[in-house]
């Protein structure tokens, strides 16, 4: 993000999840130019974060909320899936089927039907209701203005997970806490989710 950018621009599109797909970028976009940049959004990549570093000393790297909640959404469902492997029983199984996306959706978004369903799902799976309420509470870290008030609730989400048996949200906490600067940089630099790409 350029002190100068009024607007998003699209300034390239790199082919590769690799440090090295983004050489030609740097060749392209010069030496004097990645001295400038100041913040750039991007996934939770090590290879995109350490070719950033490398080229531009004064980078703030911001971790970008769809893919932090992608990861999320992921570790639900393996809740769920854990839960349809454990669950022998007919009618748990026929609660489960088709109910991946109205459990990964926002609870906000789910109404009618869909939201009856999900109700049932929930009563019927202690273990999915904890999940499934962690899932929604953890978007408020992103309402925060400050590290500190951010870094608490983070805190505080993280101590719900103990005494608690899946792997993959304990999983996923770990992932966070590891990019933690990087997510709670939000706090500092207010940006627009509207792509994962890194944005100069």
């Amino acid at each position: 993000m350029s002190r100068r950018a009024r607007v998003p621009e699209l300034l390239n599109v790199v082919e590769g999840r690799r440090e090295k797909s983004l050489r030609k970028f740097w060749k392209w976009f010069g030496k004097d130019r990645a001295q400038r940049v100041t913040h750039v959004v991007m996934d939770m990549w090590a290879p995109f974060r350490n070719s950033f570093k490398a080229h531009c000393p004064d980078i703030q790297i911001i971790y970008d909320k769809f893919h932090v909640i992608r990861h999320l959404l992921n570790a639900v469902n393996d809740v769920r899936k854990s839960e349809f492997k454990k669950r022998a029983g007919k009618r748990f199984r026929g609660l489960l089927a088709g109910k991946k996306f109205i459990l990964l959706s926002r609870l906000a978004h789910v109404r009618g039907k869909s939201r009856e369903a999900l109700n049932d799902l929930l009563a019927a799976s202690p273990k999915l209701l904890k999940a499934h309420l962690l899932k929604e509470s953890f978007g408020h870290l992103w309402s925060y203005k400050s590290r500190t008030c951010a870094r608490r609730f983070f805190r505080q989400w993280v101590d719900q997970l103990k005494w608690t048996r899946m792997k993959s949200m304990r999983q996923f906490a770990k992932r966070v806490e590891k990019h933690l600067d990087g997510i709670l940089a939000f706090c500092d630099k207010k940006v627009s989710w509207v792509t994962w790409r890194p944005r100069i």
